[in-house]
């Protein structure tokens, strides 16, 4: 009798044991599967965000100068690419809403339209290349509809004599013509003849407008 008891007990023992190796090896089949450790944080501080055309952000709650100066760091508009340190002078801004870095002083010279495009093409602005003239869309974007001389957003950090501004945006309907966006009144569009003076006013980045020509 004692026997008998005796290789019952190691039958069930054996398997229990076989059990537990085939438990254990499910487990260790599935840990891949299991994060490493605590995930990362995925937070980006705004200013390291996309701009998104569906936006509207505060233009008026920046900077009340003189450094940074005034304007500058609202809600939609940071300045950047400054120079001159310990009194830095920003040399363009970008645009949240939009992702967009412009000029923040562009030139008061007017030029044709083939000349503002060589301008921005070759431009060194806070020690940057790779500008170019805005299209149309992009240029309006920048603009405010409600505003009137200049028509720019509320509190913006721009020094510019704020007139006609040439675009990249050729007239379909007139090989000798481009579109031009005044800034110095209401917000206008204005189909000029690509010998005519008008200012530039360049920008950076591939924007999420239409591509620049």
């Amino acid at each position: 009798m004692y026997l008998t008891v005796s290789r019952a007990g190691w039958i069930v023992a054996g398997a229990l044991a076989l059990a537990l190796i085939a438990s254990f090896a499910a487990e260790v089949r599935g840990g891949p599967l299991d994060p490493p450790g605590s995930p990362a944080s995925t937070g980006r501080p705004i200013d390291e965000l996309q701009g998104a055309w569906s936006r509207r952000l505060n233009s008026a709650n920046g900077s009340a100068g003189p450094f940074p100066p005034v304007g500058c760091n609202s809600d939609r508009f940071k300045c950047v690419m400054s120079t001159g340190a310990p009194f830095a002078i920003p040399a363009a801004v970008l645009d949240m809403e939009t992702g967009l870095v412009w000029q923040r002083n562009p030139d008061d010279a007017t030029m044709t339209w083939y000349l503002a495009k060589l301008i921005c093409h070759e431009a060194e602005t806070g020690a940057r290349r790779g500008w170019r003239l805005p299209t149309i869309d992009e240029l309006n974007a920048l603009a405010d509809a409600d505003a009137v001389s200049p028509a720019l957003p509320s509190g913006h950090p721009f020094v510019s004599p704020f007139g006609l501004y040439w675009t990249s945006t050729e007239d379909n309907f007139d090989d000798g013509s481009a579109w031009a966006v005044s800034v110095a009144g209401s917000a206008t569009n204005i189909s000029e003849g690509k010998s005519d003076p008008a200012l530039a006013w360049c920008v950076r980045g591939p924007g999420n407008g239409p591509t620049a020509n």
